[in-house]
């Protein structure tokens, strides 16, 4: 798969009629599974080797990313691949977020709950099952276990 159709798709990604399906959702489980059925993210998921460097890339550049929920589809393939690659980047965003945040991650089109997701299934850490304000406000205890589990098992240093 070449880069450039890899590109484009994220691109297609990036953008507000990619979420419009997803208006008539009223959680979260339901943006997740219309989100993943997507023929932009099935293809992104199908190439994940090339797919998941150059979201990595995004996330990690200034303005790589310009839309907040695209995230989440980011965060959704990143979760499908179990690319190890992706924890430094999810611990990044999620101990990144701020107070101001807390308010809206209840919201099913707020990244949090899809990044403590994919951060879960990456490192095999058991996910408590509380609303997302109670994840929240336990973020940096979550990942600093997530980053002590991580470079414990691969003898990584902190991102």
């Amino acid at each position: 798969m070449s880069l450039l159709e890899i590109n484009k798709t994220l691109d297609r990604v990036d953008t507000p009629p990619f979420f419009g399906p997803t208006a008539i959702a009223g959680g979260h489980e339901t943006v997740r599974d219309v989100l993943l059925e997507t023929p932009e993210l099935k293809f992104l998921i199908r190439y994940q080797a090339e797919a998941v460097p150059a979201i990595l890339y995004r996330l990690e550049r200034a303005g790589g990313v310009r839309r907040e929920e695209t995230c989440i589809a980011y965060f959704l393939v990143l979760e499908k691949s179990r690319e190890k690659r992706a924890i430094p980047d999810l611990l990044r965003y999620i101990d990144s977020l701020s107070e101001k945040d807390r308010e809206r991650v209840e919201s099913p089109w707020h990244p949090f709950r899809y990044a403590v997701e994919a951060l879960a299934s990456l490192t095999a850490l058991p996910l408590p099952n509380n609303s997302a304000q109670a994840l929240f406000d336990k973020r940096h205890a979550l990942v600093a276990k997530a980053r002590a589990a991580w470079e414990h098992g691969q003898d990584h240093r902190h991102p």
